[in-house]
């Protein structure tokens, strides 16, 4: 093969070269690879390779062939291999490459392979891989990024593309930019193995005979395409016509989720009314029962006094008793006494043979006995108002446990109405709010749209309303799942309630729309807030972007009429988008007499 000579001679070791190849076959990059990398292992400067499982293999046993001692270098640590995908993730940032991580990546490999002074030699494909990703943008971005680290430290790098990866004519520039980065350009197999000047004449000749007959094919194309571009613009109107169609359609399924969404909603607030009855009826149980524990305080506060009169009264009762038992023996003491003095007065009229007078003594005992009969009445009678005393006071204890009782079950009512009241709390506000987003769902939005309209009008303030559509969402559920597509929307929901204000309105409108209301602000500021909405989706983990339409209130506006104008708005913004793009597609065409260059 004749192949571009890779080998360092003397005065040309490639130090801070950066080469790229276009393959066509895998034979052809595994043999220019091996032919880069092998007479710099010979030499005992050190290679790192950063490529695919596959090709790591290829290279390996063709350098290998080439009668190299790779195992040595492995050992002496000379020869360092890594995944491609692998090593770009470690540098990979929102889709671009981060000029620290990657400089700190790279430049930890670099060092370890330079131990000892020895020189570097790099073949690296994570370009490549990047471009069949279809992110051009981050593989430019990384070819710039080796050729400002080749400024920093001395080596040399090889990179390769399939040849295949530029079939397209709209790759042209981006092949020119590629070319432009690269020291050197070793063609595709096609032209390098032709063997001697005048049969790569031949092949120069040939190249030129298809560029006429390309200049031909591309004159006759852009007629074509002139006369496509007139057919396309008339029946753009009918195009028009079907879209409109659609939009008919997609907002009929729009209005009949909505209608979805408030039934669900309304179901729930017949839930929270029931739960409000509920606890309305808890409550005035536990009133009541309040009210009768109070009226059992009071009857039992009305028996202790009703006790306490009567434990005086007995008291008063005892103590007349008392009173009375101490008359009656003072009578029996005095009785004992007459009694003593008519016996010895009977024995004195005996033994004088006179008859006895009628008994003193005994008169004065009848009448003891009489204080006493009195006395034990008194005391059963204190008694008796004690027992009395004792039962009202056992009454108003049972009373006052009783309300007590009723006092706690009041509580425990109280309690469980709270908890109705919060369970039905929770349920309007699940009702009015969407699950996955926590915007507001159709109908509840609706009506706070109403209010901030009315308030807006009493205030004499601005109020502009956006349309938002979430882009591509059917394809992101379509490729990568549905849970992706939820993550996107709720994605979309925080970068609208982190750029919005907090008491900006954000309804959910459809499966893919928003509507947010934003009151005392023009339409550029509003724009400028959607503006780092997209940043913000554009910088998160997952990718994401929408397009917006604007509409600002009009006297007679109804929350519908902003809507429709901001959804017309989003609709002509996508058509010019489309036109522009058609535009762009028809000047990007060559014109006669040229062919686009792509070495």
């Amino acid at each position: 093969m004749n192949l571009p000579s890779l080998a360092p001679t003397a005065g040309s070791t490639f130090e801070n070269n950066h080469l790229v190849e276009f393959y066509e076959t895998e034979a052809f990059l595994v043999d220019t690879v091996s032919a880069f990398l092998a007479p710099a292992l010979e030499d005992g400067d050190a290679v790192i390779v950063v490529a695919t499982a596959s090709h790591r293999a290829s290279f390996e046993t063709a350098i290998r062939y080439a009668g190299v001692d790779l195992d040595a270098a492995v050992r002496d640590a000379r020869f360092l291999t890594f995944d491609a995908a692998e090593l770009l993730s470690h540098f990979m940032v929102g889709g671009g490459p981060d000029e620290t991580a990657f400089r700190a990546t790279i430049g930890a490999a670099m060092d370890h392979a330079a131990l000892g002074g020895r020189r570097i030699r790099v073949y690296g494909e994570m370009v490549a891989i990047l471009w069949g990703d279809g992110n051009g943008a981050a593989a430019l971005a990384l070819e710039d990024l080796w050729n400002e680290l080749g400024e920093a430290r001395p080596f040399t790098l090889l990179c390769a593309y399939p040849m295949d990866a530029f079939a397209n004519e709209t790759d042209a520039s981006a092949f020119r930019r590629i070319c432009e980065q690269h020291t050197m350009v070793i063609p595709s197999e096609s032209y390098s193995l032709r063997v001697g000047t005048a049969d790569q004449s031949r092949a120069v000749a040939e190249l030129q005979q298809q560029r006429d007959g390309l200049q031909t094919e591309v004159r006759r194309l852009v007629g074509l395409q002139q006369r496509d571009a007139v057919v396309a613009v008339r029946e753009d109107a009918s195009g028009e016509q079907r879209h409109g169609e659609q939009r008919h359609q997609a907002g009929d399924r729009r209005d009949q989720t909505g209608e979805e969404r408030d039934q669900a909603g309304e179901q729930r607030d017949q839930a929270g009314d029931r739960r409000d009855q509920a606890g309305e009826q808890r409550d005035q149980a536990g009133d009541r029962r309040d009210q009768a524990g109070q009226e059992r305080d009071q009857a039992g506060i009305r028996r202790d006094e009703a006790g306490e009169q009567r434990d005086q009264a007995g008291d008063q009762r005892d103590q007349a008793a008392d009173q009375r038992d101490q008359v009656a023996e003072q009578r029996d003491q005095a009785a004992d006494q007459r009694d003593q003095a008519a016996e010895r007065s009977e024995s004195s009229a005996t033994a004088w043979g006179t008859p006895a007078p009628p008994s003193l003594s005994a008169l004065a005992r009848r009448e003891a006995a009489s204080d006493r009969k009195r006395s034990s009445q008194d005391r059963r009678a204190g008694a008796s108002e004690r027992i009395e005393a004792e039962l009202d006071r056992d009454t108003a204890l049972a009373d006052r446990g009783a309300g007590a009782s009723e006092r706690t079950e009041a509580e425990l009512d109280r309690d469980t109405a709270l908890a109705d009241r919060g369970a039905s709390a929770r349920d309007r506000e699940n009702s009015s709010h969407d699950d996955l987003t926590g915007a507001y769902l159709r109908g509840a939005g609706f009506i706070e749209l109403e209010r901030d309209i009315g308030r807006a009008r009493r205030e004499g303030q601005s109020l502009v309303l956006v349309f938002v559509d979430v882009d591509r969402l059917k394809a992101i559920n379509d490729s990568r799942g549905h849970a992706a597509g939820d993550r996107m929307l709720s994605a979309v929901a925080s970068g609208l309630k982190s750029k919005l204000r907090p008491h900006d309105l954000i309804i959910r409108y459809g499966g893919d729309e928003f509507v947010c209301a934003i009151s005392g602000v023009k339409a550029a500021d509003a724009r400028k807030r959607m503006a780092l909405v997209n940043a913000a989706l554009a910088a998160g983990p997952e990718p994401g972007s929408v397009s917006v339409g604007l509409s600002e209130l009009l006297p007679l506006d109804s929350p519908q009429d902003l809507v429709a104008r901001a959804d017309a708005a989003l609709y002509r913004k996508r058509r010019r988008q489309r036109s522009s793009r058609l535009a762009r597609s028809t000047s990007d065409t060559p014109a006669s007499g040229q062919i686009p260059v792509t070495g």
